[in-house]
């Protein structure tokens, strides 16, 4: 009998994640809020569902008898730790997936854990925005603090654009928080890899062509990055550091 997983998320991003799984001869069930998302078709046994959802997910994984549950969007990570947690399914600890998907409380935990960080705050108010503003000065980028694809970040420079950049962001939150961190000017870079049994696995390293501000998103990315191994060394040691202070 073939093993049985749960997909949390069967968009366009997901597709690829749900064909590989069938191919290896799993079960796949995928679930998603949208009844036309893409991935839907591709998998054994197709549900419509909140995936951020932890009794639903738990629900559906208890019917389907499943082996596991993977969280294929961001969005699910939380949801799927709970719900694994609560099932005895192998995942990560519930307060590490939560700590993963909120900005400010990775940022906490890489404070106490002294890896570097911009300065930053966490507000629910314009008043404690304008507070935060001056004490770590403009530039600042201002974020939900548990948002995902960029939605609802902003560069902030000037008091007037402060409010309407605050705004955006609680809107896209639903702590009802958001982040405002020091401005750091530089180039980006993505880290992949995989945390198995306590190790971490590299994957790559991808550096990126950024649009200007304000709405930034990602041109071009290519891998490896030019500026040679022992650049890349550092980048990996980093990422390494962040994981293991958030667990």
């Amino acid at each position: 009998m073939p093993k049985r997983v749960l997909i949390a998320g069967a968009g366009h991003n997901q597709v690829r994640t749900i064909k590989q799984a069938v191919e290896m001869g799993l079960w796949v069930g995928a679930v998603d809020a949208n009844p036309d998302a893409e991935g839907l078709p591709h998998a054994s046994a197709a549900f419509r569902a909140d995936i951020s959802d932890a009794d639903k997910l738990a629900a559906l994984a208890t019917e389907t008898r499943v082996h596991g549950i993977f969280p294929a969007a961001e969005m699910a990570v939380p949801a799927v730790a709970a719900a694994c947690s609560r099932l005895g399914l192998p995942g990560i600890p519930t307060s590490v997936a939560e700590r993963v998907r909120d900005k400010l409380e990775m940022r906490e935990a890489l404070a106490r854990a002294n890896i570097p960080n911009p300065s930053f705050r966490g507000v629910q108010s314009v008043e404690e925005a304008k507070q935060a503003v001056e004490e770590i000065s403009y530039p600042v980028i201002l974020k939900p603090s548990d948002g995902n694809s960029s939605r609802g970040v902003r560069l902030v420079e000037t008091d007037e654009e402060l409010q309407p950049a605050f705004e955006l962001a609680i809107s896209e939150t639903q702590r009802g928080i958001a982040l405002i961190e020091e401005f750091l000017d530089g180039e980006e870079f993505c880290v992949d890899g995989l945390s198995y049994h306590g190790n971490y696995i590299l994957g790559g390293i991808t550096a990126k062509e950024i649009s200007p501000p304000p709405n930034r998103f990602d041109l071009s990315i290519y891998m490896p990055p030019s500026e040679g191994p022992e650049f890349c060394a550092e980048i990996q040691t980093c990422a390494e550091n962040a994981l293991k202070a958030i667990g």
